[in-house]
């Protein structure tokens, strides 16, 4: 008996996560951070647009994150391995002297107000990508 109300506790406790994380459905998740913790899980659109990103921005390539998170950095030097990542201070204007002359900048949820670069794509709703140009 004492089995059976073990087994019973158990499903109860299975029944509250998935009722927690959501409907179970058969299609694979957009990111690894899809059907992760709720905190982790705020970071998932900034990683579909470093998904966005990296097949724009050549391998090699330098590449500065400005974004209002800080630690969204961090995310970016994981997710872009082919790419040299470097931080861009600040979420609106020129960028700082001593960020140096990266060739592309990733604006999310950030603006770029430097006339050393150019705006080559935009993705849709808050992210925009920019080449430093002639």
């Amino acid at each position: 008996m004492a089995r059976w109300i073990g087994v019973l506790v158990l499903f109860v406790l299975l029944c509250a996560e998935v009722a927690a994380r959501g409907p179970l459905t058969l299609r694979p998740p957009a990111t690894i951070l899809s059907n992760a913790a709720k905190v982790q899980r705020e970071t998932e659109p900034f990683v579909l647009f470093l998904h966005w990103v990296a097949p724009r921005v050549p391998a090699g390539g330098t590449l500065a994150i400005r974004t209002p998170n800080a630690l969204h950095y961090f995310v970016a030097l994981g997710q872009l391995p082919d790419q040299v990542v470097v931080p861009a201070a600040g979420e609106r204007g020129p960028l700082a002297a001593d960020d140096g002359e990266p060739d592309w900048v990733a604006c999310y949820f950030a603006n770029l107000d430097d006339p050393r670069y150019h705006r080559v794509a935009t993705y849709e709703p808050n992210g925009s990508l920019y080449r430093r140009g002639p």
